[in-house]
């Protein structure tokens, strides 16, 4: 009865789509490796790589508080870098993103790393 419309319907016409989310989602993870090698590349030209490693693991259990204060921080942060808050908040938020980091700051020269169930 509700899939009495499929019957007349060609499937093998039909092609999938990404939904808007599933394009915004794809299009902020690109812009979040972008970040995470940026911030790597940072973190090593310092050489402050085992250190941020040791603090990353640290903080990895308080990641979405801490983004959480940054975007309570942003408005106090844009006069000196704007926007700076949101885009680490957003890097900060998901574990997956301290994971790739964290490997970006192991194996500097290898290619982005994506954690299992995750596209790429």
């Amino acid at each position: 009865m509700c899939h009495e419309w499929l019957r007349g319907m060609d499937l093998r016409r039909v092609s999938w789509r990404p939904s808007l989310a599933e394009e915004e989602d794809l299009r902020i993870e690109e812009k979040g490796d972008e970040l995470i090698h940026a911030v790597a590349a940072s973190i090593l030209r310092r050489g402050l790589a085992a250190p941020a490693t040791v603090l990353l693991e640290v903080l990895k259990p308080f990641g979405f508080a801490l983004s959480q204060l940054l975007l309570l921080a942003d408005p106090l942060l844009s006069p000196f870098a704007p926007g700076v808050g949101r885009r680490y908040a957003g890097l900060l938020e998901d574990r997956r993103s301290i994971d790739r980091l964290q490997a970006a700051l192991e194996n500097p020269h290898s290619p982005p790393v994506h954690p299992e169930g995750e596209g790429g």
